[in-house]
């Protein structure tokens, strides 16, 4: 049995224990530079886990939140965590108004409570974020089949679709208010002045393994080039600004099904997202999003808040 001990963002002292697990390893799921992931038995349960190689912090099975996935044990050599049935944003690729204005509530409030504990996820990206299922027939089976039914957005917004124009005034007023985050919810504020879909889909943010203790150092760092913050490339220590940017560039692959900055080579991906180089959207959803990217995602760390709410 592991036994680490660790100071939370609270400044509480708690004892973290990850006992062992023993499991057999069924399906390897996925093999990178970065390491393997595993689908696995087990052996007390019988349940299906998912298994992480290398593994990470024990403090990580200290989360406890509903759209974040929890971790059953962790030690350096592997990460055990629970089995999420679904599909991930990368299988769904682009979200109907209704799961798309869940998706961001959710994620965000599980970004939240990882930031809470000290640590930072550093690898979000759609292929980590699961839609659990049982998923709804009515939106979710539309997009993934491509059926042209009634998404149920009850009046929700597509990209592209237009609103009056006193709206969008609206809209740009209170998206240049400083501080907004501070105090406000901007995705509250844009189904308020645009209409609120409504879904009971379940995101969920997963595998944690990339996750590390802040403060951290560029030189650590392991992940997707192209949903990395330019400071991850440009050196200097990283806080929870980086995932956000990341979150942001998530929401944009949500809402166009395509990645948010293009290159073929890592070398130019990384000069995209240096230069800021994104197409922009349409339609009010498309001016929600670039309202995003200039607050919470925007280029320089600098310039976005710290909070996720």
């Amino acid at each position: 049995m592991q036994e680490q001990s660790g100071i939370g963002r609270a400044g509480v002292h708690a004892i973290l224990i990850a006992p062992p697990m023993p499991h057999d390893l069924l399906e390897c799921l996925s093999r990178s530079s970065q390491g393997e992931v595993w689908r696995a038995r087990d052996r007390e349960t019988g349940r299906i886990v998912a298994v992480k190689k290398p593994g990470g912090a024990a403090q990580l099975v200290s989360i406890r939140h509903p759209q974040v996935v929890r971790v059953l044990a962790c030690h350096a050599e592997e990460m055990v965590m629970e089995w999420i049935e679904g599909n991930n944003l990368e299988k769904l690729g682009q979200l109907d108004a209704a799961d798309f204005d869940t998706l961001v509530r959710q994620s965000l409030s599980g970004l939240a409570a990882i930031h809470e504990t000290g640590f930072l996820h550093l690898d979000l990206k759609p292929e980590n974020i699961f839609l659990r299922e049982p998923r709804r027939t009515s939106a979710v089976s539309a997009v993934v089949s491509g059926s042209p039914q009634d998404t149920g957005t009850q009046g929700g917004l597509m990209v592209g679709q237009r609103v009056s124009s006193h709206r969008f005034r609206e809209a740009r007023r209170l998206f240049q208010k400083p501080n907004l985050w501070a105090s406000l919810n901007l995705w509250e504020i844009f189904w308020n002045l645009f209409g609120r879909a409504r879904s009971s889909a379940e995101f969920v943010i997963a595998d944690l393994g990339n996750a590390q203790a802040l403060p951290v150092e560029t030189h650590q760092l392991r992940g997707s080039v192209h949903f990395m913050a330019p400071e991850c490339f440009e050196g200097g220590r990283l806080d929870e600004r980086t995932d956000l940017y990341a979150l942001g560039c998530v929401f944009y692959f949500a809402l166009t099904g395509r990645l948010p900055v293009e290159g073929e080579l890592a070398p130019q991906v990384i000069t995209a997202h240096l230069q800021h180089r994104v197409e922009p959207l349409e339609g009010a959803v498309g001016e929600w999003i670039d309202a995003f990217d200039g607050s919470k995602a925007h280029r320089s760390i600098s310039q976005r808040p710290r909070g996720s709410g």
